[in-house]
C-alpha cells in the first residue's frame, strides 16, 4: 500500500512462516524444504501515526493481483473519528465508492472478498481531527 503522492510500491509477497520455524536473525522466514506446495502471501503493507483534521482526506493504493480472495482493510488506533472508502480502478470521492466503513472511533474494516484484480484505491476521511492512526491492508 502507498499514498498516492508518493511512487513507492506496496512490499513484495513474501513466505509466511511455518510453525515451529525459526527463520533467519532479521526475522525472515527462510524458504520451504521439501517438494511441497508454498502459499504465497503479501505481507500487509502499514502506514502508521496518521493524522489530519476534520474533512482531510488521506489517498492510498493497493495492487490486488488475479487470485486474490480477500482484500482486507483496517484502521486503529490514536484518537478521532475516521471513514474508510475503498474503490477499484479510480479514486473513492464523494458518493461514488464501491465499499465503506463508518464506525464510532477509528476501528474501520472494509473486506472484499473475492477482488478482481486491479489497483484499490483506499480514502481515509477524518471525520473529527484524528492522530496517531494505523492502516493496514492486506492481500489473501
Amino acid at each position: 500500500m502507498t499514498a498516492c503522492r508518493s511512487a513507492a510500491k506496496a512490499r513484495a509477497p513474501a513466505d509466511p512462516p511455518r510453525r515451529g520455524h525459526r527463520g533467519d536473525r532479521r526475522g525472515q522466514p527462510r524458504p520451504a524444504q521439501g517438494g511441497g506446495r508454498r502459499r504465497r502471501c503479501n505481507r500487509p503493507p502499514v502506514q502508521g501515526s496518521l493524522s489530519g483534521g476534520a474533512g482531510d482526506s488521506l489517498l492510498f493504493r493497493i495492487e490486488v493481483a488475479d487470485g486474490a480472495r480477500l482484500l482486507n482493510v483496517m484502521s486503529h488506533g490514536g484518537s478521532g473519528k475516521v471513514s474508510v472508502y475503498v474503490s477499484s480502478g479510480e479514486p473513492p470521492a464523494g458518493d461514488a465508492y464501491e465499499f465503506r466503513s463508518s464506525r464510532p472511533g477509528n476501528s474501520e474494516t472494509v473486506r472484499v472478498r473475492n477482488p478482481a484484480a486491479a489497483t484499490y484505491y483506499i480514502r481515509v476521511v477524518g471525520e473529527t481531527a484524528f492522530d496517531g492512526l494505523t492502516l493496514q491492508a492486506r492481500v489473501d
